[in-house]
């Protein structure tokens, strides 16, 4: 639990780090993009606690251990909506950079660095994913963990 904690804390820092480069940004897109962000950060702030929560029970030992799937019925909203809104943001993030390439502005200046920075997320989210599916197992997470985010992603 302590890596899943340090991964999603890690992603934490990257959408707020994005939501204050961003905030001046007045295109579309980017609204769209925020919209995403915003829901991100709301999940990781409910997330973050019951991980951290979960370490710790399992660190002190002072707490009976919780049954994986009644702690994954915990996690499942939260994490669901990390996914959901990256799988949404990542091709809104493509669009808008080739739009602030296409017609330049202030923006185009940090398009790289945020695209770059969803690709950072993107990656964290794999190894989140990596990491569920040790934890909880491939089946019942099928629903929650789109397949391109774990090892067990299906090849074209």
């Amino acid at each position: 639990m302590n890596d899943l904690h340090h991964t999603f804390s890690e992603l934490e820092q990257d959408v707020q780090h994005t939501l204050h480069e961003t905030e001046s940004m007045k295109h579309p897109l980017i609204e769209l993009i925020r919209y995403s962000l915003h829901e991100q950060q709301q999940a990781l702030s409910r997330l973050l606690p019951l991980l951290k929560s979960a370490a710790l029970s399992t660190v002190e030992g002072d707490k009976p251990p919780r049954d994986d799937l009644q702690s994954l019925d915990a996690i499942k909203p939260y994490v669901t909506l990390l996914y959901q809104n990256q799988e949404v943001s990542e091709p809104t993030v493509r669009a808008w950079v080739r739009a602030v390439q296409w017609i330049p502005s202030f923006e185009t200046e940090a398009s790289g660095d945020i695209q770059a920075r969803f690709n950072d997320m993107h990656h964290r989210l794999e190894l989140a994913g990596t990491l569920l599916v040790r934890l909880y197992g491939q089946k019942p997470l099928k629903f929650v963990i789109p397949a391109a985010y774990t090892e067990t992603e299906v090849k074209a």
